[in-house]
């Protein structure tokens, strides 16, 4: 038997998607609105035993918190509630059920009513055609986690390897693709490469130009939406070096620099662009004419200058001279990601010694902040504060690169293995990562909460750390 049950039928209200918003091309979705009206799920009928996890996944960006009663279909009967705070396309998020909760569910049906929040909330119910089996993890589910077999790992892994582990075009997918190239070559199975180049077709329309939403679920054609955007076409080069579909990214390279050949977002200067803009322009530096070694240097060199303060890190420099999100756990591990991806797609020159320099100050840095139980902080130099298991994974990603390439000693690597032994023992029973802080969209207070979500973003980030640490 299935240890996942999907849904049979899903019955909604009319709704309309906000003004210029899109649902990913080739996926169905349904609303939950506001007002008394209730969405229906009817489940393929069998007997579940032992305990189950409950699971939707977002459809469409949301900027708001939302909360989701879930009652039972005949009996109305309360079984919990999902609490949805600004969520990413293909995020997905549970409820833990009884055993006899669960059954009922699949008896009767459930019914879901929006009881937070001013726009209806949008979940994807069905997969381009040919992908259901590969993207179970995001259609409407009940898992059974009795019916179960292999260790969470084992179940990590072919998520990984599978429709599943997409995210939004940009920052988010770009951690996933690397994550599955990474693991390709560390053990050569094909199927993390061929999972990578699914995921690539999805964000392409009929006529195989680009064509996906933008972080506000807005599509774009044949663009780049920004300077997050252009961490997926590191992973398309590492997949076919030259390639039509990496022109957009050069063309925005080449509109979007300053006088100084700086990319910033918009008027401000971002930690992320170490990791989504400086590796993939050292990489373009292997497969393209023009000074994109030189540029993806320039990128290291005015964030070390403009972003560290006196030993401390910051996620952005803002037009009006004021810094933001110190010390924030993911800012350093785009800062560090980029720096040891750019130094292993360059190669040691005079031009990269001071850029080897920082690397090392800067892990040093972060890893003097490592809490006792192998975890990093959402904000490191805040230990008593909750760990964010994505930045942990992509500053310990770092570290292991970085000692791998040569560009960095550490005497114990046991402190690496620590954090990955958090991370994997803190998986689902089918492989997804929890814990991960949520997208800094709601703001530095929802960072510093105890609110956390399953994230493939951070399982991307898991699979390069596993992937560079030595057997």
């Amino acid at each position: 038997m299935t240890a996942k049950i999907g849904m049979v039928q899903v019955t909604a209200a009319q709704a309309v998607l906000p003004a210029g918003k899109r649902i990913p091309a080739g996926w169905n979705a349904a609303a939950v609105g506001p007002g008394a009206a209730r969405t229906q799920i009817a489940w393929h009928l069998g007997r579940v035993s032992g305990r189950a996890r409950l699971r939707l996944s977002a459809a469409v960006d949301i900027r708001e918190e939302k909360l989701i009663e879930v009652r039972l279909g005949d009996s109305g009967e309360r079984i919990g509630c999902f609490d949805i705070r600004f969520a990413n396309v293909f995020q997905p998020h549970e409820i833990r059920l009884t055993e006899k909760q669960a059954q009922a569910a699949v008896q009767e049906g459930i019914e879901l009513q929006l009881v937070q929040g001013k726009e209806p909330f949008w979940f994807l119910t069905e997969a381009p055609r040919g992908l259901e089996t590969e993207a179970d993890l995001l259609l409407p589910h009940l898992l059974c986690e009795e019916r179960l077999e292999g260790s969470p790992l084992q179940h990590f892994y072919k998520t990984m390897a599978s429709v599943s582990s997409i995210q939004p075009f940009g920052w988010m997918e770009g951690c996933v693709l690397d994550g599955l190239l990474d693991l390709h070559e560390a053990c050569q199975e094909e199927a993390f490469r061929s999972a990578a180049a699914t995921h690539i077709r999805l964000f392409q329309g009929e006529d195989g130009r680009l064509s996906y939403e933008n972080p506000r679920s807005e599509p774009v054609e044949h663009t780049v939406y920004g300077m997050e955007g252009t961490l997926p076409f590191a992973g398309m080069m590492r997949l076919w070096g030259q390639h039509p579909l990496i022109e957009p990214a050069l063309n925005f390279w080449r509109e979007s620099q300053d006088q100084q050949g700086h990319i910033l977002d918009g008027g401000m200067l971002s930690a992320e662009g170490s990791y989504t803009v400086a590796y993939p322009m050292a990489l373009a530096a292997r497969f393209y004419e023009g000074n994109w070694r030189t540029l993806a240097l320039k990128q290291l060199k005015v964030r070390a200058e403009r972003l560290v303060v006196d030993g401390q890190l910051y996620l952005r420099l803002h037009e009006d001279g004021s810094r933001s999100f110190k010390n924030w756990a993911r800012a350093h591990a785009w800062y560090l990601l980029g720096l040891v991806r750019t130094l292993d797609a360059l190669g040691h020159g005079e031009d990269t010694a001071e850029h080897e320099r920082e690397l090392e100050r800067a892990l040093k840095a972060a890893l003097a902040w490592q809490r006792a139980d192998g975890l990093w902080s959402v904000f490191i130099d805040q230990p008593a504060g909750r760990a964010d298991a994505s930045g942990s994974a992509g500053i310990a990603a770092a570290a292991a690169l970085a000692v791998r390439g040569g560009w960095f000693s550490m005497n114990d690597l046991q402190r690496l293995f620590r954090t990955r032994d958090a991370l994997v023992g803190s998986l689902t029973p089918d492989g997804i990562l929890p814990g991960v802080a949520q997208g800094n969209k709601g703001g530095v207070e929802l960072q510093q909460g105890d609110y956390r979500v399953m994230s493939q973003m951070g399982m991307g980030l898991l699979g390069q750390l596993l992937a560079a640490l030595p057997e």
